[in-house]
């Protein structure tokens, strides 16, 4: 999915509940216009139990994605956001939170994620509770995740790289950021429980603290009136580094268990098993295809190589990927690309056979015994594990 020179938001989710949006690449592009802020992905008032699994979003005019407005139960797992473009003053990930509605908005969950090549909010987060789980951040340029509010929040086995945004600026920013941080304030969470607004800070490592298992509590620092001079050059601390009276000793009750991933093992998870971001495609016979496009393969090798930038105009990249069929792409530059949208639009290809329009393929179907003629048998449940037919092949799973 991209948008060329759109001012808008390519998809907004309103007073939404049980959504799941999986392999989307959502690229935004366009105007180079002070003012253009649109995000790709937005989840705005009253919205609730939604997740987005394994996507990819980038080249957003402001926050790749943004979550605001009494919502809760939110999950974004193994998805890339990368190069916010920066020609204003965004360049930027994910914004969770706001002004308003924040006291209802609780178990947001951002676990599993690729965050590279933006300058900051990755994430940011400013509501009632939440979780920071097992991401990879790397190559910001001013600070990486930001807490804002009161909250109770937990950080937990996050990595965080530097790359050339942060040496090319002669920076050493904070890898965690507390921006009027209230630890006074107090919610009622999912369990009743009146709580004191606090962080959970546990397995992180980053530039200031490379071994996961040590104290890594320093990563996280205070925005103290105007200053945002968090480290000196030489890597010596100063003394806005977060006060431990705002530490809490143990894990939040959660509704729903995260895994959780140790810090040094991501890399091996995210990157090497190929598992982040919009990275496959289901065949008809239910086996899983690499599908990761020029932008990712990109961003995936700037992380290994300790590479890349933030994203000036789509052309500082080499321009949009465009499918050439068997899984290969080639760049073309923007205005190029818009003067030929029609050519260069993606092939619809041939559709799965499908003889009795249940969404399951012949193929499969004969594969695993079910009727190719009978649609009913989408929704039933042949292995009895509470997934239906037609959620198995999805899922690429035995039914």
């Amino acid at each position: 999915m991209t948008t060329v020179n759109s001012q808008d938001e390519v998809f907004l989710f309103e007073r939404c509940h049980d959504v799941t949006i999986r392999y989307l690449r959502i690229r935004k592009g366009g105007t180079k216009a002070k003012g253009q802020h649109g995000s790709c992905l937005v989840f705005a008032h009253g919205g609730k139990d939604i997740m987005v699994d394994h996507c990819s979003v980038s080249w957003s005019g402001d926050d790749n994605m943004e979550i605001a407005g009494d919502i809760k139960n939110i999950t974004i797992q193994y998805t890339i956001s990368s190069e916010g473009q920066s020609y204003d003053h965004a360049a930027t990930g994910i914004f969770i939170g706001g002004l308003r509605n924040i006291e209802n908005m609780t178990d947001i969950s951002i676990h599993h994620n690729l965050f590279a090549n933006s300058q900051n909010r990755d994430p940011l987060m400013k509501v009632a509770s939440g979780d920071i789980v097992s991401n990879l951040i790397y190559n910001w340029s001013w600070w990486a995740t930001g807490i804002s509010g009161g909250m109770v929040v937990d950080i937990i086995n996050n990595k965080y790289k530097a790359g050339p945004n942060l040496k090319r600026k002669g920076r050493n920013r904070g890898e965690v950021v507390l921006k009027d941080f209230d630890p006074t304030h107090k919610y009622i969470g999912a369990t009743g429980v009146n709580r004191k607004a606090s962080v959970f800070f546990e397995g992180n490592i980053g530039p200031h603290n490379d071994v996961s298992s040590r104290d890594s509590w320093d990563l996280m620092v205070e925005k103290v009136n105007k200053n945002w001079s968090y480290f000196n050059i030489n890597g010596k601390r100063r003394k806005t580094i977060a006060p431990r009276s705002y530490q809490r000793k143990t894990r939040r009750a959660l509704r729903f268990p995260i895994t959780l991933t140790p810090a040094d093992k991501l890399e091996d998870l995210l990157l090497r098993r190929g598992g982040v971001g919009a990275s496959r495609r289901l065949s008809a016979n239910g086996t899983w295809i690499e599908n990761h496009d020029l932008v990712d393969r990109r961003v995936l090798k700037d992380y290994k190589n300790t590479e890349g930038t933030k994203l000036v105009n789509v052309d500082s990249v080499g321009g949009w990927p465009v499918y050439l069929g068997n899984n290969r792409y080639k760049y073309v530059l923007e205005k190029k690309f818009i003067r030929n949208l029609k050519k260069y639009q993606l092939n619809r290809g041939t559709p799965y056979l499908d003889s009795d329009s249940d969404g399951m393929p012949d193929v499969w179907e004969d594969k695993y015994g079910l009727n190719k003629n009978d649609k009913s048998d989408a929704t039933g449940d042949m292995d009895g594990d509470g997934y239906d037919n037609l959620e198995e092949f999805l899922n690429a799973t035995r039914p």
